[in-house]
């Protein structure tokens, strides 16, 4: 027999795909005259720069088209265009290369959007929020990996752990992080909690 799934207290990832070959090409000539113009530094594990001007990717650059695809895709996890882009930056991941556990304090919701990835590169872990899924009982995840594909972008609660898996190709993987700060208030409430405001019932799938 096939029974339903409630998933209770869900974390909601969403995930959003193109195939616009506009945006493709107007990212790919951004990242090659920032490698061909720019000082480019890798930075591995906490070495960060302290010149904050690398978390504003999209206020340096212009690229409309992308711009507009990640809009739309914030605003239907929010529900509405009550949010603001607080922070975006521009990742080179060389072979080797991996982002460990990690959350981003202090926003609401958290995006990644993927220019160039292939299966060799990695994937994104989602890990569970609940305390008890440590304790490897059946019917509880302890983490959950997502592919990461070229044109797509993945929408997260920021307080939802991540982690990434090696680069295991001899070329760059490359996407773009970003922060987002929500309006919780007046006449524009958070409705993405849940999406939509409702859980999702779905056939179970065996896993």
């Amino acid at each position: 027999m096939d029974p339903e799934v409630i998933d209770l207290f869900p974390s909601t990832v969403l995930k959003f795909k193109h195939e616009d070959q506009e945006i493709f090409d107007e990212l790919e000539e951004c990242v090659k005259a920032i490698e061909k113009n720019e000082n480019v530094t890798l930075h591995m594990g906490v070495n960060i720069p302290n010149d904050q001007s690398w978390l504003h990717f999209f206020g340096n650059y212009q690229l409309p088209k992308l711009n507009q695809f990640i809009s739309d895709g914030i605003d239907k996890y929010v529900g509405n265009d009550g949010w603001e882009l607080w922070s975006s930056w521009l990742n080179l991941y060389p072979r080797g290369a991996n982002q460990d556990k990690h959350l981003h304090a202090g926003y609401d919701l958290s995006a990644c959007y993927y220019h160039h990835t292939s299966p060799e590169q990695g994937v994104i872990n989602f890990h569970s929020p609940l305390r008890e899924a440590q304790l490897d009982c059946y019917g509880t995840y302890q983490q959950m990996a997502v592919p990461t594909e070229s044109g797509t972008l993945i929408i997260f609660p920021s307080w939802l752990e991540h982690s990434t898996t090696p680069n295991e190709s001899d070329f760059f993987k490359i996407s773009i992080g970003m922060n987002i700060k929500v309006n919780k208030s007046g006449e524009r409430p958070f409705l993405g909690q849940c999406y939509g405001n409702h859980t999702l019932i779905h056939k179970y799938n065996g896993i």
